[in-house]
């Protein structure tokens, strides 16, 4: 049996975004069940890949964003009419019995395949986030010319929302969402996981009184990141009652290093490793004011034990209502409340075993493959009974 893991974007060679460890997690789920031999993998980028995985066609992606928009006027959401047909040519001859689409805004090449290709395969559609909403938070937040790629990315949802015979969402958030834009119900929820990588060991000595306290923000140079961290540090830093240093980690953040740094804030940047930052760690905060789908990095920080203090909108999906060291703010004067409490606490602790313990329970990669697996494969029998391939 071929399944086709077909990727909105190249995940193989670095996974420090959260979507592309997502796909990298979802990759790796599909080769445990069916074997890594039998999937195959379509990605767009422009350098060499193929001896990233077995089964690799990479794809040529825009070479730049006026390409990028020109491309989406056509409803192609990465690539020219050329590669188009190239990916209709490979998927013709590969002919896969199971094909797993990893972006919703890829949806509109089962329109170009035809429905005679369509029929007896079964399409499984994963929501990273709704794109639609997505999209239109961009152009709302970020810039009006993402209009040009929301109406491209809301069709080639809308076609895959109406072919999917599976429909894989994050939380419960994005499945009312589809079934009031699209009309559909979702058939599984897959959250956001993390494969275990902690080390107890690791773990520095508890802050003492006179310690400097160190916050950490974790995330990609990406709207929603930087955004959020604009707002913090206008409007929660300077009003914190004690001696702390906010240190901000993620891929390409140094781009932003001549705004915020300052004698409280030290903006790191892109790390090959997260894990030292985490485990010197007091507090984790996550402003994030908008976005969609689950963060990822939430579920890091859980997998190390820290303490947290975010919005809504970075702690959406998680099972965190019972637990005290985690904390939702909605507005600044939430969160400088909340940060003096923990400074002030002469007990605090930079490892919280009861949130390292929901972690290990419902966001450890390994507790989510079996029942996965079981879902997949009952929907499987289920087709073959039915008459289909």
């Amino acid at each position: 049996m071929k399944l086709l893991f077909y990727a909105g974007h190249e995940f193989l060679s670095d996974q420090r975004i959260g979507g592309r460890h997502l796909s990298f997690r979802n990759y790796q789920l599909l080769c445990r069940i069916f074997g890594e031999e039998n999937v195959y993998i379509i990605t767009f980028c422009r350098e060499d890949i193929s001896g990233k995985a077995p089964n690799v066609k990479v794809f040529e992606k825009h070479r730049n964003r006026l390409e990028q928009y020109y491309n989406c006027i056509w409803m192609r959401n990465g690539y020219s009419r050329k590669t188009e047909k190239e990916i209709v040519s490979y998927l013709m001859e590969l002919q896969p019995d199971i094909m797993f689409f990893d972006h919703t805004f890829t949806g509109g090449i089962l329109e170009k395949l035809g429905k005679e290709f369509t029929e007896n395969k079964m399409i499984i559609s994963y929501l990273h986030n709704v794109e639609k909403n997505h999209v239109w938070d961009k152009v709302v937040h970020e810039n009006i010319l993402y209009y040009i790629p929301y109406l491209s990315y809301f069709r080639n949802e809308k076609i895959l929302m109406e072919k999917s015979d599976i429909m894989i969402g994050l939380n419960k958030r994005d499945q009312n969402e589809v079934e009031k834009i699209y009309k559909r119900k979702m058939d599984y929820l897959l959250p956001i996981t993390y494969q275990d990588r902690f080390c107890m060991d690791c773990v520095e000595k508890e802050a003492g009184d006179e310690k400097e306290i160190k916050m950490l923000f974790v995330g990609a140079y990406f709207g929603p990141n930087v955004q959020g961290m604009r707002w913090f540090i206008k409007n929660v830093l300077p009003f914190l009652a004690g001696k702390v240093k906010l240190e901000i980690v993620g891929k390409d953040m140094e781009l932003v290093r001549g705004e915020f740094q300052s004698t409280c804030v030290d903006v790191i940047g892109t790390v090959d490793e997260t894990d030292p930052y985490y485990y010197r760690a007091d507090l984790v905060v996550m402003p994030l004011l908008y976005g969609n789908g689950m963060k990822t990095k939430t579920a890091e920080a859980m997998m190390y034990g820290k303490y947290i203090i975010g919005t809504q909108e970075a702690l959406e999906g998680y099972d965190i209502s019972d637990l005290d060291a985690v904390k939702v703010c909605k507005t600044d004067q939430e969160f400088i409340k909340e940060i003096n409490l923990f400074l002030q606490d002469k007990s605090r602790k930079k490892y919280i075993a009861e949130v390292r313990q929901r972690f290990l329970e419902q966001y450890e990669s390994g507790q989510v493959k079996k029942d996965f697996e079981t879902f997949l494969k009952m929907k499987l029998k289920k087709r073959e009974r039915k008459g289909n391939p």
